[in-house]
């Protein structure tokens, strides 16, 4: 399948597209068509495991790679069922994508990611990858759990040594798996590390040892592309077990986030994925939602700490996906509303209100009071246990519910396992415990919610690796590709 660009009419194949992350005009890329051109992909599926669906869905994108062996070897750390559908009450389920190695939506999907794109660098014959990243512990641990031991793709990733203690737990500080964790003493980690990534000597150094420093994994379309078979096999999942009947719309909830698996949500759609609407939630940080409903978006706003922190960005990495598609795939449209983002903070667009994606896609928002009380119902009635992340989208898809009468059966989305942020899912439960290990232990006293692998049997050990000053960010990364050259 070939792939073109947001911003003009460049095309690539999808190993190219993969492999180069961003277009030369640099703009994103994007599939050329969603079509799907054989039977009834829904039912091949059902019943079937989700690595049957991972590989038939990614092989209409690519007719070349073992992606067999690529989606088995990213599946190897995932629980038996990696992404259960639960029944909170009659036409409403959770899809929880939180059971992988880190407790995140991004384990699986990155997983398969990671390792496809090792795959398709190879194929196209550029060097190895060196990705930085510099960030939150919790993703940056998420990051290095679906790099470790990835042949030709290696990760470091920099978080703020005052980070919550659990989600620094089981860090892998080896070199030798192809990934490292550092911490930073600083006030400001990612410029830290944009600045050392400007360096001329970094990056002599990297091509001297054979490797390439990239940025911009976040924006590339292979993660989006792995999300997509999720949404068919849930859906497959639902009518299989008798819960909808096959060609019945089903409804799908979901946060806003970085908008990556909003894009894929929205791709399944286009891949005729029988979806009534899409609802995307946001929290108070409510610009995504604001320019899904009114085609403005403001960057120079006001930044809002909250206790679901991965909505907390001011520009999400996919903002430019989405404007290609409300704007009916349109790259000169496209083009001009990302210049006037990037030059004056903000861009106004006009939808095709003909297009698909226009008709299907929803949003709103929810402030605190309302996550808690939420949670606090959900968990009281339905005897589900929300994080501050899917109790938004509980929150927000309730009032679009209410407000519309829409009675399709729906689909919730959970991105964050409830025991990540521990202390943060006591407070919306109305409970408080500031200590990262004693939380989790209140918490499942309280709900009798089962601990994921990735919180049992973590003790009290800090992450495995020195604790660095924010200037030694270039010396960090240096180290870091030396110990790979000579681990070979």
């Amino acid at each position: 399948m070939l792939f073109t660009s947001t911003r003009s009419d460049i095309k690539a194949s999808a190993t190219r597209a993969v492999a180069n992350s961003t277009a030369s005009d640099g703009g994103l890329y994007v599939p050329l068509s969603l079509h799907i051109p054989d039977g009834d992909i829904i039912k091949d599926i059902a019943g079937k495991p989700l690595a049957y669906a991972e590989e038939r869905i990614l092989s209409l994108f690519f007719d070349d790679l073992p992606l067999g062996e690529i989606v088995a070897d990213a599946l190897k750390d995932m629980p038996e069922d990696p992404a259960p559908i639960l029944k909170c009450e009659e036409g409403l389920y959770t899809f929880d994508l939180t059971q992988g190695p880190t407790g995140r939506a991004d384990d699986f999907a990155l997983g398969v990611f990671s390792r496809l794109y090792a795959v398709c660098r190879r194929k196209e014959g550029l060097p190895p990858a060196v990705i930085p990243f510099a960030g939150e512990a919790e993703k940056g641990r998420t990051l290095l759990s679906a790099f470790c031991g990835v042949k030709d793709a290696y990760a470091i990733a920099f978080f703020d040594e005052r980070e919550d203690k659990l989600n620094t737990l089981g860090i892998s500080g080896a070199a030798s798996d192809g990934c490292r964790a550092v911490s930073v003493r600083g006030e400001d980690i990612e410029g830290s590390l944009k600045k050392a990534l400007k360096s001329d000597a970094l990056n002599s150094l990297a091509k001297e040892h054979g490797v390439e420093i990239v940025r911009g994994n976040e924006l590339n379309v292979g993660r989006a592309l792995a999300y997509i078979p999720l949404f068919f096999s849930a859906y497959a999942e639902l009518a299989y077990a008798g819960e909808i009947k096959y060609g019945d719309k089903l409804n799908i909830a979901l946060p806003v986030s970085d908008l990556t698996a909003a894009t894929a949500c929205c791709y399944a759609k286009l891949m005729g994925l029988p979806v009534g609407s899409i609802v995307l939630a946001a929290n108070a940080n409510s610009a995504v939602a604001k320019f899904v409903n009114e085609y403005v978006f403001e960057a120079d706003r006001p930044l809002y700490a909250t206790l679901s922190h991965e909505f907390d960005a001011l520009v999400p990495d996919n903002i430019e996906r989405l404007t290609y598609m409300l704007t009916g795939f349109d790259p000169a449209a496209t083009k001009a509303a990302m210049d006037s983002l990037f030059a004056s903070r903000r861009m106004e667009i006009s939808p095709d209100k003909d297009g698909e994606i226009y008709k299907t896609l929803q949003a709103g928002w929810a402030d605190e009071d309302d996550v808690r009380q939420t949670a606090f119902n959900f968990f009281d009635i339905d005897d589900c246990v929300f994080d501050a992340h899917s109790a938004v989208t509980a929150s927000v898809f309730n009032d679009y519910s209410c407000e519309t009468g829409d009675d399709l059966p729906a689909l919730l989305v959970e991105t964050v396992n409830p025991y990540i942020n521990a202390a943060d899912t006591l407070k919306i439960l109305g409970a408080r415990d500031a200590d990262a290990i004693k939380a989790v232990n209140k918490l499942e006293n309280i709900t009798a919610l089962e601990r994921p692998s990735c919180i049992t049997g973590l003790a009290g050990d800090a992450v495995a690796c020195g604790v660095i000053p924010e200037g030694w960010t270039e010396d960090a990364i240096s180290a870091f590709i030396k110990e790979l050259h000579n681990h070979g």
